[in-house]
């Protein structure tokens, strides 16, 4: 193959990331710096455009995430790029499944809010630099959902009503 053709999420640009995702009965009363996310998985793409907000300051972001082949779900090669006010607006207009969260940093996690269908879901997230690395469990994390998809952005944007109910009532420590 061309050294210039590449699948996605390969290629110098991509980097490895290894999460671990775990549920969360409440928001720890010592999470902080609260910043406003609003995603937008544009459909029939493995794109997000991503809206940040924090403290009255923007970011926009264009990002790509692959789970390379054999990967598992802990395994996600990402993309990201920085966008201006004018590239965010035009990959906005773009058909997409919207996802609004507040994201709460705590510790070595970022805690994410949901908002709208999703409200009462608490999720807390780990980046590892080594995917063998010990992840400190405490309270009030309460299962950790690392391997079930039902709890990726992309899945969560895109439920129905019906998926949203199920999965919020799967989990009763959470409610």
């Amino acid at each position: 193959m061309a050294s210039h053709v590449r699948r996605p999420g390969e290629g110098k640009y991509a980097k490895l990331e290894y999460e671990r995702r775990f549920l969360l009965s409440r928001l720890p009363a010592d999470a902080v710096d609260p910043c406003l996310i609003e995603d937008r998985y544009v459909t029939g793409s493995r794109f997000r455009v991503r809206r940040m907000e924090r403290d009255g300051q923007v970011v926009h972001k264009f990002c790509q995430k692959v789970r390379p082949d054999g990967g598992g779900p802990l395994v996600v090669a990402i993309t990201n790029m920085y966008l201006s006010t004018a590239e965010y607006a035009l990959l906005s207009s773009l058909p997409a499944a919207t996802l609004s969260k507040t994201r709460w940093q705590w510790g070595p996690f970022a805690v994410d809010e949901f908002h709208g269908p999703l409200s009462g879901l608490l999720l807390a997230e780990t980046e590892l630099a080594d995917p063998h690395q010990d992840v400190p469990v405490r309270d009030p994390m309460t299962a950790e959902v690392t391997n079930d998809e039902r709890f990726t952005g992309g899945f969560l944007a895109t439920a129905d009503a019906e998926q949203i109910t199920d999965l919020l009532t799967s989990f009763p420590a959470n409610r």
